[in-house]
């Protein structure tokens, strides 16, 4: 339609019909007189939809019901080259707009071609074109030649050599070194009581090191809260001030066995359940609270002077060998059995 449009206006520009006479009836001027434009209608729809007929409007011809009025002006275009919305433009001025080109009809400003009733088409944009073929791909150029090795720089003098280091301390026999797991094997062949792996003053806290072999290893002031150390055998370790307080450990099962606790706190309710005191130094060492069900004491030292409070008794083996369930004590307890 655009193509169209842009056909007649050319044929119609070129040229103007001052009178048409077909037999013997009188035409009035096409273009019209009073403005110079030509009028014509086409098709909407139906089988010949897009088909163009000129008509004279100026005598009150009219488009059917079917159809669509085009009006293009014939003389005085003045190009005006893009369209601006700052430029006021006068009937008859041609702009670009957009890939299409229109002609004012009325004096307008700020109103842009593609709407309104403003404005006229001239010439709409075509549509774009189908891609080209694919252009063959070019020769693979040739290689270049590969550029010359640079040469080999001299070698340096070697720099003096530094001055010997001091010595290190002694280092850590290799069977205490392991990383706190569970089964971890912390003792010292031929080591004695309290004289085997040296954690003194270290923190084991909210670790799991159940089952662990801990024997004879200084553990002085060692904090284990919330430590799990079920059956861990801590057999002769040195535990004098160790703390296992404020948080519930676990100590099921596990072997203290001639272990030194003297002013140790392992109060706060841990879990002795099934532990092996047998001849440990519980010398001022503070249990309040703690649970030593089915627990053997028997041998244990010290323990006139530990502190007891709270602590739950149920079958436990006293340090003069009898069970707090069949003692006598009421309520039953190791109490005067210690």
């Amino acid at each position: 339609m655009k193509v169209l449009r842009s056909h007649i206006l050319s044929a119609c520009a070129a040229s103007t019909v001052t009178a048409l006479v077909v037999g013997g009836i009188a035409w009035a001027a096409v273009p019209s007189r009073s403005t110079g434009q030509i009028a014509a209608c086409y098709k909407t729809s139906g089988p010949n939809k897009g088909e163009l007929r000129i008509i004279d409007h100026q005598a009150g011809r009219s488009c059917s019901s079917t159809e669509a009025m085009l009006l293009w002006p014939t003389h005085d275009l003045r190009w005006r080259g893009s369209w601006s919305r700052k430029t006021v433009y006068a009937p008859r001025d041609a702009v670009s707009y957009q890939g299409s080109s229109f002609v004012a009809l009325v004096a307008t400003e700020g109103i842009t071609p593609a709407s309104g009733h403003a404005w006229s088409t001239l010439a709409g944009h075509g549509a774009t074109g189908r891609s080209g073929p694919r252009g063959r791909t070019g020769a693979t150029g040739v290689q270049g030649t590969t550029g010359a090795s640079g040469t080999t720089g001299a070698r340096g003098p070697q720099g003096p050599a530094g001055a010997t280091g001091a010595t290190g301390p002694q280092g850590t026999p290799q069977y205490c070194s392991a990383f706190p797991h569970t089964g971890v094997d912390w003792s010292l062949p031929g080591s004695t009581p309290g004289n085997g792996c040296n954690f003194s003053g270290d923190r084991l806290m909210n670790v799991n090191i159940s089952d662990a072999n801990l024997t004879n290893m200084n553990l002085n002031g060692v904090d284990f809260d919330s430590d799990d150390l079920a059956g861990a055998i801590l057999t002769g370790a040195n535990m004098t001030g160790a703390k296992i307080d404020g948080a519930v450990s676990n100590l099921t099962a596990a072997n203290l066995s001639d272990a030194n606790l003297t002013d140790a706190d392992i109060s706060g309710g841990n879990n002795f359940t099934g532990a092996n005191l047998i001849g440990a130094n519980l010398t001022s060492a503070n249990l309040g609270g703690d649970d030593l069900t089915d627990a053997d004491l028997s041998g244990a030292t010290g323990t006139g002077t530990a502190t007891l409070t709270g602590v739950i008794w149920s079958n436990t083996t006293c340090p003069d060998g009898t069970i707090s369930n069949t003692n006598g004590t009421s309520p039953q307890s190791c109490i005067g059995h210690l």
